[in-house]
């Protein structure tokens, strides 16, 4: 996540940057990434309830499942969706648009 993202998350969980950091955040290498509960489930994502943070999730999040790592060739598409119950259902994206999203973040 960049600073914007994490200050907007902070803000919407009413506290201070470094406290949201220290409870909702992990590194990764070089970046800053949201923690996942056991299961891998999001912390903002609540069974029933879906994301808390829709409206302020940040780029990882708005891009799924259209990330590199996940299309870059058939094999790694089918294990995304294997990974994801909502990957590969729904509306059907154009290729010029999972380009774009594959573009913003490169994960």
């Amino acid at each position: 996540m960049n600073e914007v993202e994490i200050e907007g998350l902070a803000r919407r969980a009413e506290m201070p940057v470094d406290e949201f950091l220290k409870i909702y955040t992990k590194r990764v290498g070089k970046r800053v990434s949201l923690r996942e509960r056991e299961n891998g489930d999001c912390v903002f994502w609540h069974k029933n309830v879906g994301c808390s943070v829709y409206e302020d999730r940040p780029r990882q999040c708005r891009t799924w499942p259209f990330w590199n790592s996940n299309i870059e060739t058939p094999e790694d598409w089918e294990r995304t969706k294997k990974s994801c119950p909502g990957s590969g259902v729904g509306r059907v994206y154009t290729v010029d648009e999972i380009l774009a999203q594959s573009k913003i973040i490169d994960i």
